[in-house]
């Protein structure tokens, strides 16, 4: 069994999964980034607001779609309306990855 990635690997690969979602057409669940998605993954902080971020509904479902898709667990789409901060969201996926490899 592997370690658990670190905060800083699920910080990275949760720029990667935002990027992904963007890039998808829009026909599919995923684009949009002209309606106010914030696309540039360098300027993302880890205390930056997910409000900040621009995420309607259809993109945090199709976000959490890559994330579960990617890590192998399970979230919730109304989780990401229940957290403030992205480090709030990568400490939530930390955790369920943890769960997940005890279990």
């Amino acid at each position: 069994m592997s370690s658990p990635p670190t905060d800083s690997a699920v910080f990275e690969q949760l720029k990667v999964s935002m990027v992904k979602v963007i890039s998808v057409p829009e026909e599919t669940g995923g684009g949009r980034a002209s309606a106010g998605f914030f696309a540039d993954p360098e300027e993302i902080r880890l205390e930056m607001p997910l409000a900040e971020l621009g995420l309607d509904s259809i993109l945090v479902t199709a976000l959490v779609t890559e994330i579960e898709r990617h890590y192998e667990i399970a979230l919730s789409p109304t989780m990401m309306f229940e957290i403030y901060t992205v480090r709030d969201l990568v400490d939530q996926i930390r955790d369920r990855i943890r769960a997940a490899a005890a279990s």
